[in-house]
């Protein structure tokens, strides 16, 4: 007779689970409940995100701010992050690159240059 390695137990919506013993940090759910959980709340904080970003956007641009360069920092013995650097003129390349090295970043070309508009 073979036995089961894994305990399967039952989720809300009648998918199979694993027993809580092997689910980790699956709350009771299944892998499509806690998955579709995951990605609304990714979605959540996203939109937020966004938000956050129009709302500097238009500060900026009451402030006389024409330009947004979002680029990633690339610096030694760090994580990567996300900065934004705001402009009266359109950046050049040097320009950019400029503020990428005063920030430590190792790559110089992992930017986006974005004109402002007023909402």
């Amino acid at each position: 007779m073979v036995q089961p390695i894994l305990t399967l137990e039952k989720c809300k919506c009648g998918n199979n689970r694993l027993a809580n013993q092997y689910a980790g940090n699956r709350e009771e759910q299944c892998e499509t409940c806690w998955t579709a959980e995951w990605k609304e709340d990714l979605d959540k904080y996203i939109a937020e995100e966004i938000q956050k970003e129009r709302v500097r956007d238009q500060a900026m641009y009451a402030d006389g701010y024409r330009y947004a360069v979002r680029a990633w920092i690339h610096a030694e013995g760090r994580d990567d992050y996300q900065v934004d650097f705001y402009c009266k003129e359109k950046p050049s390349t040097e320009y950019i690159s400029q503020l990428l090295a005063k920030e430590g970043c190792r790559q110089k070309n992992d930017y986006k240059v974005e004109e402002l508009k007023s909402e």
